[in-house]
């Protein structure tokens, strides 16, 4: 399986204003989309994935699905 990590995730720092991705160089990145704690659609990103505006979004919890050619990944992530 394939890893996908965002560049700050919860474990590490949170974030401000804008959430940067990587992955690895052979995944497609197709979509993006943000949940709050009580799983309704807050954001969602089709393009642009390096910089993603969440400035926004409220101070607290979010979920993070990445969706690949691979597959996809949810990650909780703290916006600060």
């Amino acid at each position: 399986a394939k890893t996908l990590f965002p560049t700050r995730r919860s474990s590490d720092l949170p974030f401000n204003d804008y959430l940067k991705l990587s992955t690895e160089t052979n995944l497609n990145i197709k979509r993006i989309t943000i949940y709050n704690s009580l799983g309704q659609i807050v954001n969602t990103n089709t393009s642009n994935f390096e910089h993603i505006d969440v400035s926004k979004l409220k101070t607290g919890y979010y979920f993070i699905e990445i969706v690949t050619n691979e597959g996809k990944k949810i990650e909780k992530i703290i916006k600060q």
